[in-house]
């Protein structure tokens, strides 16, 4: 570990955040939360105050909210694991009684959704894919559940990897057992519920966790103003209601660092951060020799870590660690930016934090927002 390393982050994201400042006016903010040493630290970026979608300026602290993109879906395969007792192997069929589904999609496991490998096709980017029609403002869980009943399928499931947001969001309704006639807003509060018990597991305090399922109809007004990656604003809309299992949820440095601490600790279930099916299996969208999926998360043999990056219009995030007794003296490291690059800089710091060679996890793959 290099010396001081905390500093040195501290040090790199002020530099960062005044850059983009001084070139093209965005007013960014970084937070990571680092573990190494045995000490651990949330870092806040300085010199530079952030723009709220309230319209004020104001500086960031550990307590800002930031969307976390699709490290949503640790939590959603946590909240699975603690409602449903990790039944993994349960099919679709078993767990949405009195719903049609599609004899392929009744087949599905939940352990298929959560490992990426649900027979659905890859959905992040490709406007080709016959889920994309339930992306936007005008998709409801109904429509979700329509798209389930008469789904053909893409390949078996279980034998290729597919990066899925569809396979997470009907994970996250798996884990509530809801269905057709579902109301959305019943939905969504029904998970948010889950979600703060999900906290409850980890949060320094219980009973009032900011980590919370971003609703469409109330933005905080302390949430960032976010930005794409050619550093424009970009403030639309949360993701639609039915994807709120892969993309809904916003945190803070504070919850973000519990959870961090939380999923490098005994207490966290070894069997999310295991292997979610064979590493013969190959992948449809691009090969990864070294890296499996688990449930949610991503593991590199080479490395001995489990990681997950995130996006949404305007933010990105990146959580990677050692797991628990995978080393003496285990690193971890979790990022959000109102902006891009969340991935190259959480794996830069947090090789920096492990000893590393430079540049050592940059070339791990990104998995997929």
């Amino acid at each position: 570990m290099a010396s001081d390393p905390f500093s040195t982050i501290q040090s790199d994201i002020n530099a960062l955040v005044e850059q983009h400042n001084q070139s093209n006016g965005a007013q960014l903010g970084v937070v990571v939360c680092a573990v190494a040493g045995g000490e651990s630290q949330v870092i806040c970026s300085e010199g530079v105050d952030i723009q709220t979608r309230g319209g004020n300026n104001q500086s960031v602290s550990s307590t800002t909210p930031f969307e976390i993109g699709s490290v949503s879906e640790l939590f959603t395969a946590g909240i699975f694991n603690k409602l449903q007792e990790g039944l993994f192997d349960t099919t679709l069929k078993d767990l949405f009684t009195g719903v049609t589904l599609s004899s392929f999609v009744g087949k599905i496991t939940v352990g298929d959704l959560l490992g990426y490998s649900s027979g659905f096709p890859q959905d992040n980017g490709d406007p080709r894919c016959p889920c994309a029609k339930l992306d936007g403002a005008g998709s409801t869980v109904d429509k979700v559940f329509d798209f389930l009943g008469n789904y053909a399928g893409d390949y078996t499931p279980g034998t290729k990897y597919s990066y899925s947001n569809l396979g997470m969001s009907v994970a996250s309704m798996a884990a509530l057992t809801v269905g057709t006639g579902t109301p959305d807003q019943e939905f969504s509060d029904l998970l948010n519920d889950a979600l703060i018990k999900y906290c409850q597991l980890f949060t320094v305090d219980l009973g009032n966790t900011p980590t919370t399922v971003l609703y469409n109809h109330a933005v905080p007004d302390d949430l960032p103003r976010g930005y794409n990656k050619n550093y424009e604003i970009d403030d639309r809309d949360p993701c639609p209601i039915p994807e709120y299992g892969s993309g809904g949820i916003v945190s803070t440095g504070d919850d973000m660092m519990a959870f961090l601490h939380y999923c490098m600790s005994s207490q966290y279930p070894a069997t999310l951060q295991k292997p979610a099916w064979s590493s013969g299996l190959t992948g449809i969208c691009k090969p990864y020799p070294t890296v499996n999926p688990g449930y949610g998360w991503f593991i590199d043999k080479t490395t001995s870590i489990v990681m997950k990056d995130g996006a949404v219009p305007g933010f990105t995030s990146w959580i990677g660690l050692q797991p628990y007794e995978s080393t003496t003296n285990a690193c971890g490291l979790v990022i959000m930016v109102n902006g891009p690059d969340a991935t190259s800089l959480g794996k830069g710091y947090l090789g920096n934090l492990m000893g590393l060679s430079k540049g050592a996890l940059l070339g791990l793959p990104d998995q997929s927002y």
